[in-house]
């Protein structure tokens, strides 16, 4: 019943909306070389319209209780202007369904969909384009047709060679510290504060960046993609450029939203067959250490080095999530994955040399119990939104 609410609220929101300027929200995208010499490229993102009054796709969930609280603990002017560029997405943005839409690239070439967007707005299609769209030999850059306040700093689609090694890296609790398993502090550290990275790994990544041959960096969340503009603001300030991908927000296909790590990472692994893949994840994530172990046993050619993060060993109390690494990897070459504490765990290892441990570290880490103890995790924190957090974008962490 509450599903039909929501349809008819949209399909009111569309009449009322429909002299309101397009918008776009561009993710960076990734493509390949054809063999036809054509570009395979990867066109993503979604479609909005900006509404005046607290009413989207989400009304039926958020409160205006739940928006007062957050507006309320923040205290000073930088939190308080993060905050409603974050809640933005949530409060104001109606998502465009069924739209068909057409994007121009370089030297007059297009492009268009061919499915409509559904109620999430979204936009991901493969689509093969002239050699004549690239510019400087590496990139795509694109913008809508009909373009009303598009936003083009982000219409960007890297070309990678068919040859190499990809990074594809989970962000939360890999690069950037967030405590998933925490609900009040994961909102604090989410769209109150500046996000903040884990200590090291800038440097691990820029290291890598430099010497690793025809890397490139798929970066890879199951944030929603709502709140796509919260990490395009500080990835590419921290770590090197590469594509990004959400989970999806299409509350109608929930195989879309439960199984998206594992279709991020085969949707890689397909699109560049040749390519070497080092894989990034941690131990509060049940996705990276399902969906990453499940690659290497079926692609054992293409699977270098899968780097599992040890939670615990940064916050000790952490215990939501205790798993079994040994049977979760099993069938996987120990020599293939790692389980670290620091980031200078990592300085010394070769990912190109096929021995993904530092020298002196023993293959027989302590994983049978699940190697990671602790007492349960505090809740406590600024506040508890659970409303906001639970139900609608944040919740969608731990499905």
């Amino acid at each position: 019943m509450r599903l039909l609410y929501i349809t008819l609220a949209l399909m009111v929101c569309a009449l009322t909306l429909a002299d309101t300027p397009y918008k776009y929200l561009y993710v960076p995208g990734y493509g390949n070389r054809s063999s036809d010499g054509s570009i395979n490229a990867r066109f993503y993102g979604l479609i909005y319209k900006d509404k005046e009054e607290d009413n989207t796709i989400l009304s039926n969930f958020i409160t205006s209780g739940d928006v007062k609280l957050l507006r309320a603990n923040a205290s000073t002017p930088g939190e308080k202007e993060r905050l409603e560029l974050n809640l933005d997405p949530f409060l104001h943005w109606d998502l465009q369904t069924f739209e068909k839409i057409t994007f121009d690239v370089k030297n007059g070439n297009s492009v268009t969909m061919n499915d409509r967007t559904g109620v999430d707005g979204q936009f991901d299609e493969f689509h093969n384009v002239p050699a004549t769209a690239l510019q400087n030999g590496a990139y795509i850059n694109y913008t809508a047709a009909k373009p009303e306040d598009s936003r083009h700093l982000y219409a960007n689609i890297t070309i990678y060679s068919a040859t190499g090694y990809s990074i594809i890296s989970d962000l939360d609790d890999v690069l950037r510290d967030s405590r998933i398993w925490n609900i009040p502090y994961l909102v604090r550290d989410t769209i109150l504060l500046p996000l903040e990275p884990v200590r090291g790994m800038p440097e691990l990544y820029a290291n890598w960046s430099r010497n690793i041959p025809n890397v490139a960096f798929n970066y890879a969340t199951t944030t929603p993609i709502l709140l796509a503009d919260e990490y395009l603001r500080w990835l590419y300030t921290v770590y090197p450029y590469g594509s990004l991908d959400f989970r999806p927000f299409n509350i109608f296909d929930f195989d879309d939203i439960i199984n998206v790590r594992a279709d991020q990472v085969k949707r890689l692994g397909e699109t560049f067959p040749q390519r070497k893949f080092v894989m990034m994840g941690d131990t509060s994530s049940r996705d990276t250490t399902t969906a990453f172990p499940d690659f290497a046993r079926k692609h054992p050619e293409q699977t270098v080095c899968i780097f599992i993060r040890n939670i615990t060993a940064t916050f000790p109390d952490y215990s939501n999530y205790q798993i079994n690494l040994e049977k979760a990897f099993a069938g996987v070459p120990r020599n293939k994955w790692f389980v670290w504490d620091r980031a200078e765990d990592l300085y010394l290892i070769d990912v190109t040399s096929g021995n993904c441990h530092p020298p002196g570290y023993s293959y027989n880490q302590t994983t049978a119990s699940g190697g990671y103890g602790g007492t349960a995790t505090s809740s406590s924190g600024v506040v508890t939104f659970s409303t906001l957090l639970i139900v609608t974008c944040l919740a969608l962490y731990f499905l």
